[in-house]
């Protein structure tokens, strides 16, 4: 019986166009996983494109080399052939018109005439012959991508890599360690098996920023062998200042001042280990979108008895965006039901057409009615 990694080689012999599919709204250190993954694919001679819906360029990543490839949509998977039997009569000329929402094609034969029966229609074969999941939890996280486009993902062979117990093994090969640090950790093993190292600088940067950003610097409780391939990576040319400038530094008077301002704001209700907090829309005028994700963060690491962490933004006066996030024996899907269907085990996003006081107590009170209901 062949191992993962051997089954993982298995399938990369045949394919010659691998799409690699990020979830919505990818965290810094998976996406950096996908864009090492598509360096190591490329240097073995496959085509290879990064898909991730609505994907956001947020000002933390901007450093990663290649990020500008990655699409926020699939497009062009498959062509529509119509089939012409020319036996008994060739083709003189082709033309066509768009007229309004239907395409005259139109054949001009050299002699005699075509009749119905000579035309057929059939769908042709999707463009990818491979799809690479990095650091989703299931199918249903990709979102739009894997809901509008569900026969292809069906009929098409799918490698899974994570690193995260809420992995549903939802891949005809499964590269799910729970022993690493990130999902770069395992991209780190996959380029040992592929490329002869040294590594490109530009591959071990990526690499290096996925371990980095998922363990926050290596803060988090990680092997001596994710310690052993971070050491092995700077050798090889990681551009580990560059990492921890643009991950940890690179942040705004403004993005500090929300920070204050957020942090004093925040409520906790002890019985039901709920924290959250918001930021009003004057608030989010003084800074970028992207900032949220690190406030998110600094919500987390304030409160380290917290079950649940929500963050209420007030996008508009009558629209109210909403984060979530929960520890592991807090089912985030089952909490944010009644808002959405594209929720993780552990996180929820998703915006409510209220205003910011109405948002917050609708969302707390059916968090603490669903909490009542779950078995003790």
């Amino acid at each position: 019986m062949l191992t993962i990694p051997q089954q993982f080689e298995e399938l990369l012999k045949h394919p010659e166009n691998i799409l690699i599919m990020l979830k919505k709204n990818p965290l810094i250190a998976d996406t950096a996983a996908a864009l090492a993954l598509k360096k190591i694919l490329e240097n073995g001679k496959k085509t290879v494109e990064i898909a991730s819906e609505n994907f956001r360029v947020s000002s933390k990543m901007k450093f990663l080399p290649g990020l500008s490839e990655i699409k926020d949509n699939l497009s062009h998977l498959r062509k529509f052939v119509i089939r012409v039997d020319t036996s008994r009569t060739k083709v003189e000329e082709l033309s066509y018109n768009q007229n309004g929402d239907h395409l005259d094609i139109f054949l001009m034969p050299s002699g005699g005439m075509f009749r119905k029966e000579d035309v057929e229609t059939r769908e042709g074969d999707f463009r990818f012959d491979l799809i690479v999941c990095v650091g989703s939890p299931d199918l249903e996280s990709l979102g739009e991508l894997y809901e509008k486009n569900s026969e292809f993902f069906y009929e098409t062979p799918i490698v899974n890599i994570d690193h995260k117990p809420t992995n549903e093994h939802f891949g005809q090969v499964n590269v799910v360690d729970l022993t690493a640090s990130s999902s770069a950790e395992i991209i780190y093993a996959i380029a040992k098996r592929f490329i002869t190292e040294p590594f490109h600088p530009d591959l071990a940067t990526l690499i290096l920023a996925g371990m980095i950003a998922e363990t926050k610097s290596f803060q988090k409780r990680i092997s001596p062998q994710s310690l052993q391939i971070a050491s092995s990576l700077i050798s090889q040319g990681a551009r580990r200042e560059e990492i921890i400038q643009h991950l940890y530094f690179t942040k705004s008077l403004s993005l500090l001042k929300l920070w204050g301002k957020v942090l004093t704001r925040l409520q906790k209700d002890d019985k039901y280990g709920i924290v959250w907090s918001y930021a009003s829309a004057d608030d989010l005028k003084l800074t970028l979108d992207d900032g949220l994700e690190d406030i998110m963060e600094e919500l987390i690491a304030s409160s380290p008895e917290a079950k649940i962490i929500i963050l209420f933004a007030e996008t508009k006066p009558d629209a109210t965006a909403v984060s979530v996030q929960t520890v592991k024996n807090i089912d985030a899907q089952i909490l944010s039901k009644p808002f959405t269907q594209n929720a993780e085990r552990q996180s929820a996003q998703w915006t409510m057409a209220k205003n910011l006081m109405e948002t917050q107590t609708i969302v707390l009170e059916s968090f603490k009615k669903t909490l009542e209901g779950l078995p003790k």
